[in-house]
């Protein structure tokens, strides 16, 4: 495994990043490209971005994109194709506590939408 911890900054600086005695390099200085999986413990934190700045990105095209803008939370897709939320049961959106529900989709059922 890698273990890299700040020296107190808050900034982590790396030259050669070695996995398994094998250096992972890129020909860009701004980003590391790795082809295994990458397991986090702990938080993976971005700063406050834009659809065009520090955003979590999926797809080769960068299609989905998910970032906080300092004031939302943004999940948007950005290619020709749509938006799928996908569930094997039920799909809700709710409040923060899911005290208070805004939308319930069940499996061949009814949607159902409620406002207070």
């Amino acid at each position: 495994g890698i273990s890299i911890q700040p020296s107190g900054t808050g900034d982590v600086l790396l030259g050669a990043l070695r996995v398994n005695g094998t250096t992972v390099s890129s020909d860009d200085s701004t980003k590391i490209t790795v082809a295994e999986d990458v397991d986090v413990i702990g938080k993976l934190r971005l700063p406050d971005g834009s659809v065009s700045d520090n955003y979590a990105a999926f797809g080769d095209a960068e299609d989905l994109k998910i970032f906080h803008n300092g004031t939302h939370s943004i999940v948007r897709e950005v290619g020709t194709g749509n938006l799928h939320l996908q569930s094997d049961n039920e799909v809700v959106l709710s409040k923060d506590a899911a005290t208070e529900l805004m939308v319930t989709e069940q499996l061949n059922c009814i949607m159902t939408m409620s406002k207070n």
